[in-house]
């Protein structure tokens, strides 16, 4: 390890640093010590996820573990983000990652207002959407594009998401 600190010494320095970061003071902290990191990061009632983090024996030159819940998000989302994170924290092996990979998750969580209504936009894209038919989804402004067409016939349909839905 490059600081020097042994990993109990790294995680304990680590843990001090994310309880005082004014970055993630916005966050739930529902546990913070060396056996689980549990946070809850909520901007709606419907965009609201908990983040199980443990630390492996070898840390910080093993990726942290990580774990995702919602009672509202559905799994095949949840994996798709956990599987995010887990690429995100090979990035960081050898460095402080707790920190970090929180604010990749309130930022993705933030930068997604889309996320609420995924099963709506799989129905779309599977069942509805024909030949023919445009489908544009424009994440990062919450905006739902739709052209469907039949024959020489056509109808534009542009849809925005509140960040109240569902």
């Amino acid at each position: 390890m490059a600081t020097g600190l042994s990993s109990k010494e790294f995680v304990e320095n680590e843990l001090k640093d994310v309880r005082s970061d004014p970055k993630l003071s916005s966050l739930e902290f529902i546990a913070c010590h060396k056996v689980l990191v549990q946070v809850r990061i909520k901007y709606t009632e419907y965009k609201n996820i908990i983040v199980n983090i443990q630390f492996p024996p070898e840390y910080p030159a093993n990726p942290l573990l990580l774990q995702i819940k919602s009672k509202v998000l559905p799994d095949k989302l949840i994996e798709k983000i956990e599987t995010l994170c887990d690429q995100e924290l090979k990035k960081l092996v050898g460095s402080k990652q707790v920190s970090t990979i929180l604010l990749f998750l309130c930022d993705f969580i933030k930068n997604n207002p889309l996320i609420v209504c995924s099963e709506e936009l799989q129905y779309i894209k599977n069942t509805i959407n024909r030949e023919g038919d445009e489908l544009k989804i424009k994440q990062k402004t919450g905006v739902i594009l739709y052209k469907a067409a039949q024959d020489q016939y056509f109808i534009d349909f542009k849809m925005t998401v509140p960040n109240e839905y569902p």
